[in-house]
């Protein structure tokens, strides 16, 4: 897993066959809106979703290797009574 951004976190798997054959694979999660709030992209090392209370308490302190892990986008926005805000995420494999 490589180390998040404050806009995209992204993972791939770096195993290969016996012969070198098998491609590696991975997965961007990105935000791609244009937020007036605060939003954080997570990469953690437990394969769960964050914690409510504590989305980084299973933030790695370097990238994972061997491990599986999950990534996150955190969105803390301060919506008042009767309004909305919009967050737009983009979930794309390579």
């Amino acid at each position: 897993m490589r180390m998040p951004t404050i806009d995209a976190a992204a993972a791939s798997n770096s195993i290969t066959g016996p012969w070198g054959s098998t491609r590696a694979y991975g997965l961007l999660l990105q935000n791609i809106g244009n937020n007036s709030f605060a939003h954080q992209a997570l990469v953690q090392n437990t394969r769960l979703g964050p914690a409510p209370c504590n989305p980084f308490a299973v933030f790695p302190q370097a990238p994972l290797v061997f491990q599986d892990g999950s990534l996150a986008l955190m969105y803390q926005p301060f919506i008042g009574a009767g309004a909305s805000v919009t967050a737009t995420m983009m979930y794309k494999g390579f």
